[in-house]
């Protein structure tokens, strides 16, 4: 009886801590699918000229949640929700985070120089360019 009641409790942590592992999986996956979403937002909003509120809040967005997966905290989901994620472990996504920063700052200093750009400027379309080449390493 005792053998059996140390059986299922131990099945029983078992099975939390495998739930427990795929919710943090589930809600980094979520996080770096917000964070593709921010890249073509923010992507939308600088191709039409837009250097206003809603940009700069995306690139905040952006930056929060990459700090989070990075270094563990908050992050914000695509609906909003603020949700406290634990810091990244898996090889490959670290990997590709390490990588993320001087991407990232490329790829925004393109988006806010092309964001404020006149619609006739001559640079548009080579910071267009610019800015679609920086978005592919994000």
């Amino acid at each position: 009886m005792i053998v059996l009641l140390f059986v299922a409790g131990g099945s029983a942590l078992a099975t939390f801590l495998n739930t427990r592992d795929h919710d943090k999986d589930h809600l980094a996956t979520s996080i770096i699918n917000h964070q593709r979403e921010l890249t073509s937002r923010i992507s939308l909003l600088a191709l039409v000229g837009t250097q206003n509120a809603a940009l700069e809040l995306a690139i905040r967005i952006f930056q929060q949640n990459k700090a989070a997966l990075r270094f563990g905290g908050d992050a914000i989901a695509s609906s909003g929700e603020i949700l406290a994620i634990d810091v990244e472990t898996d090889p490959a996504i670290r990997l590709r985070l390490d990588q993320m920063p001087g991407q990232w700052r490329s790829f925004r200093d393109n988006a806010l120089e092309l964001a404020g750009l006149p619609a006739d400027d001559p640079q548009r379309a080579a910071t267009a360019e610019n800015l679609q080449a920086s978005t592919a390493p994000l």
